[in-house]
């Protein structure tokens, strides 16, 4: 099922600014889905992003927010809420790159990771 066989379908793409998140929405937006490109750093891609979507006409927009703040994540909702109406779903594609030997990964270092 498509995004044009019923209302057109809000999703929040955590991670959207990522070479993974961006091509998960493109791929949704060709579809019809309304986007929502969550970044958390990466303000100026997320833009662009925002830009060739909106420019083939798919309703998008961005929302910046540290995802491991209850608060901006409540916010963020609420900017995509405020856009589209409604939220069906969150695409994960958010995470964290480090690069170390394992031996040096901390139990706090796995601890963060997850939290993303």
């Amino acid at each position: 099922m498509t995004a044009e066989e019923t209302q057109p379908v809000a999703l929040v793409i955590g991670g959207g600014s990522s070479q993974i998140g961006n091509c998960v929405a493109r791929t949704l937006a060709a579809s019809g889905y309304q986007i929502a490109i969550h970044t958390h750093q990466a303000i100026s891609k997320a833009e662009e992003i925002l830009r060739q979507l909106t420019g083939k006409g798919t309703p998008a927009i961005t929302v910046p927010a540290d995802i491991t703040d209850e608060n901006d994540v409540k916010q963020m909702l609420a900017t995509t809420l405020e856009r589209f109406g409604h939220v069906e779903a969150l695409v994960n594609c958010a995470g964290m790159w480090e690069s170390a030997h394992l031996e040096d990964i901390t139990a706090d270092d796995v601890r963060q990771r997850f939290d993303v």
